[in-house]
């Protein structure tokens, strides 16, 4: 009894290590992670009538899906310029730009803007092909109109 144990487990020994190891390598390797993507988002608000920059606007990044909160909001400087620079973002495939004057008459009122911005694929650059979508960078030139 004992002999027929001791030849069993060998047996089982040996086929173990040989499907064992015939199983690892034949295997796809799993990859771990979530999609992500880098955004730049820079731009400059001028008046549409004086062609002026305008300063203390609130300007909100909005994503249309997986977000429920605004991604982020900045404030114009004095030259009329903002910028978002987000790393290793969910990928957004639309989102809006909502603008807003929050100091009311202090540099003129301004009518509140919305743009609406839709990424196609192709928009990406330097992907890994994998998880990492790539680079997406895009420049605004806006004119508000005052309000009247």
């Amino acid at each position: 009894m004992k002999k027929v144990i001791k030849i069993s487990s060998k047996i089982c020994g040996v086929l173990l290590a040989v499907l064992g190891f015939s199983a690892v390598t034949s295997c796809v390797p799993v990859e771990y992670g979530t999609p992500s993507a880098d955004y730049f988002l820079d731009g400059n608000i001028v008046s549409e009538e004086t062609n002026e920059p305008i300063k203390n606007l609130k300007v909100r990044w909005n994503a249309k899906e997986y977000h429920k909160y605004p991604i982020d909001s900045v404030h114009t400087n004095e030259s009329g310029g903002f910028s978002f620079y987000r790393l290793g973002q969910f990928p957004i495939r639309e989102y809006s730009l909502d603008i807003q004057d929050i100091d009311g008459e202090e540099n003129d009122a301004f009518n509140d803007t919305t743009i609406n911005v839709t990424v196609n694929n192709n928009e990406y650059y330097g992907g890994s092909g994998n998880w990492y979508e790539g680079k997406y960078q895009k420049h605004f030139d806006i004119k508000l109109k005052p309000k009247k």
